[in-house]
């Protein structure tokens, strides 16, 4: 095999695997996997894809490929295609196609699955001519491919029922959760450690000293809970270890519980106008006073429930399928066992039905 021909067979072969792993991931700004000599290509065919015009009808041609016919050859001896040889594709049969790879395929990935789409059918026709369908490893991997495909459409079904949740069933959840959906204004105070502070320092201002930075974080949270301004108070942080300028803000609005790191998550438990203690990490110390407290409308975060939902049902299903069965593995083998995250790649599935890796249980 020569260079030229193996190199078109690897672009093949990626455009495909890229077209197909559209079924297993979200649609993304374009496919991942692709041999690097199609790159620029792919660019080139998004730009020029537009979305399929309305008035193309779903029984007109949208693909025809002149020499290609089940009966004759592609090419004659002599080098000419035969007279009335072509296959013809039209708009619904390319869209059933697309449909089953992925729902969700857009525009443009469309316009590059359909200049690989005839490759596939022209190497599929001189692979009939030769054979292939009756060579071992042929049969070999269209089983196991038969199974991979039977496995990703059982989980998207397992996916698709776990997404039939009843709207009791989500108001009742809304119900006996509302610290999940509360959201919190807060004030917040930073002051930076003195490495934080010399890069940022006015020329000739010396940084203060570690225990210097923590006596004025505890002199500025005594003026908090004071009642001062946590504006002000953080400004007078930042003038006191030399920052001069880009006094960051002290409101924050809108935030659920979880979204801060640490101990310091713990100031949502705060009441309203009260004042946290000083907490600290390497970067500086933080100052917080609760503000306010909202509990947002059920059908602002009605999709959130019902995905959350359905991420449960859909474990306990997928759970119920998988330790529906023991796996022994035969060591002497296999040999001794290894992390099988690290090592293998995890099975493709659907967007919303992912199939969990199957871990080798000894």
């Amino acid at each position: 095999m020569t260079l030229t021909t193996r190199l078109h067979l690897t672009i093949l072969t990626g455009l495909l695997i890229s077209c197909i792993a559209l079924a297993q991931t979200a649609p993304a700004s374009g496919p991942s996997g692709q041999a690097p000599a199609q790159s620029a290509h792919a660019a080139k065919s998004a730009e020029k894809a537009p979305a399929p015009p309305p008035e193309v009808a779903p029984s007109a041609p949208v693909i025809t490929i002149n020499g290609l016919c089940a009966d004759k050859p592609a090419v004659s001896s002599g080098g000419s295609v035969p007279a009335g040889c072509k296959t013809v594709i039209t708009r619904a049969e390319f869209e059933n196609i697309t449909a089953a790879i992925n729902p969700q395929m857009n525009p443009a990935m469309k316009h590059q699955f359909a200049e690989v789409y005839p490759r596939i059918l022209l190497l599929s026709h001189e692979g009939r001519k030769l054979g292939v369908e009756n060579d071992p490893h042929f049969k070999e991997m269209l089983q196991f491919a038969t199974l991979q495909i039977l496995a990703q459409d059982t989980a998207r079904k397992l996916n698709d029922q776990a997404g039939e949740i009843p709207d009791q069933q989500i108001q009742q959840y809304y119900k006996d959760n509302a610290p999940k959906f509360e959201q919190f204004t807060l004030q917040r105070i930073f002051i930076p450690k003195p490495e934080d502070t010399t890069g940022a320092a006015e020329k000739g201002t010396p940084p203060l000293k570690p225990e210097q930075v923590k006596a004025l974080a505890d002199k500025i949270h005594a003026e908090g809970v004071a009642g001062a301004d946590f504006d002000k108070l953080q400004t007078e942080g930042f003038d006191a270890v030399g920052l001069k300028s880009s006094v960051p803000h002290t409101l924050m609005e809108n935030l659920p519980r979880g979204s801060l790191s640490g101990e310091q998550d713990s100031v949502f438990n705060l009441k309203d106008g009260e004042v946290s203690p000083v907490f600290s990490d390497a970067g500086g110390f933080y100052i917080f006073k609760m503000v306010s407290r909202k509990m947002p409308p059920l059908d602002s975060v009605k999709d959130q429930i019902k995905h959350t939902l359905q991420s449960e049902n859909l474990k306990k299903s997928m759970d119920a399928v998988l330790d529906s069965g023991k796996t022994e593995y035969n060591d002497n083998y296999f040999g001794a066992p290894v992390n099988s995250e690290a090592q293998m790649p995890e099975p493709r599935a659907p967007v919303n039905g992912k199939l969990p890796p199957n871990h080798p249980k000894h």
